[in-house]
């Protein structure tokens, strides 16, 4: 990813929030270093399959939502061009991040003026037993569901308490700062996007023009 100066270098990444989720775990304290690799390994494994679902799901311009997290999808405007051209509309969109307003209440978030639903992409909300099925080779969906719930509420806790953070997902950057605010870093090249933080471009065929009125009746 490219250097930025959001955020220092001492931000938590995937690695430290494991490390705090499992700092929590009463069962885990005082277990040999086997277990504690193992449960590590466990965290790794979930947040891969999550990744790799959401990665399907924005490539092919589809949205990804975990309610007790946010909602990753793809913001569609049109701009008209030239009236008078074969192709005469262009259909944009960008990658969009909104978090949800759980993750924001229960972390005392600041509040940001949410985007209309209508704009966005149609979004498929977050199936463990899908993720267990087909984005993993070894994790059930009870595994799935209790593991990824403790490390979204290791991240709003990180990122509630202003502690920053850098989290690396698989279309990109969460970025938080001491102030509880959250940036996003969009990976262009695994979106298939252009460089550069232009929004992809479709263009658009110029509507037929309308039919001729009937005649009223007789």
């Amino acid at each position: 990813f490219p250097p930025c100066s959001f955020v220092a270098m001492s931000a938590y990444n995937l690695e430290r929030v494991i490390e705090e989720c499992i700092k929590d775990k009463v069962q885990l304290k005082g277990k040999s270093k086997i277990v504690i690799t193992q449960e590590t390994k466990l965290y790794k494994s979930v947040w891969q399959s999550y990744n790799t679902w959401l990665l399907d799901q924005m490539v092919r311009r589809k949205g990804a939502d975990s309610p007790n997290f946010g909602n990753f999808s793809w913001e569609f405007f049109s701009k008209a061009t030239d009236p008078t051209a074969e192709e005469a509309y262009q259909m944009r969109c960008r990658p969009t991040l909104v978090l949800s307003e759980a993750f924001k209440r229960n972390n005392n978030l600041p509040k940001r003026k949410a985007l209309l639903p209508p704009t966005l992409a149609a979004s498929e909300t977050i199936n463990f037993h899908k993720l267990a099925l087909r984005y993993s080779t070894d994790l059930t969906k009870d595994m799935i569901f209790t593991t990824f719930r403790d490390l979204i509420r290791k991240v709003g806790e990180i990122i509630g308490s202003g502690r920053k953070l850098k989290l690396a997902f698989s279309v990109g950057v969460l970025h938080s700062t001491k102030e509880r605010k959250t940036k996003f870093e969009w990976d262009s090249e695994a979106l298939k996007m252009d460089a550069g933080d232009n929004p992809i471009v479709f263009t658009m065929a110029k509507p037929a023009a309308a039919p001729a009125a009937l005649p009223p009746p007789a």
